[in-house]
């Protein structure tokens, strides 16, 4: 009897075992997945920043005929930036 309580006493050992092992393998790649999701999303949503961010070009003629030449008269004021003028028509 007491060969058949150990048996079934290993076999239990053996199935917690394989349990933990199991639980141990489906948390890892959980985590992974979780880790590789978040990750690509933060890429696309980079991607979409730097698409947003591209900024229509205006040639230096047309803002200096706009300005009148950068005029005193169209300066309306100084910010962080520089200059500010109105546009003359």
């Amino acid at each position: 009897m007491s060969e058949r309580i150990q048996s079934k006493s290993k076999s239990k050992e053996k199935l917690k075992a394989g349990f933990i092992s199991l639980s141990i393998v489906v948390a890892t790649g959980l985590i992974t997945l979780v880790f590789v999701l978040h990750i690509r999303k933060k890429k696309l949503r980079k991607k979409d920043e730097e698409e947003e961010m591209e900024l229509p070009t205006i040639d230096f003629s047309i803002i200096a005929n706009a300005t009148d030449n950068f005029s005193e008269d169209s300066l309306l004021g100084r910010g962080g930036f520089g200059p500010v003028y109105k546009v003359v028509n």
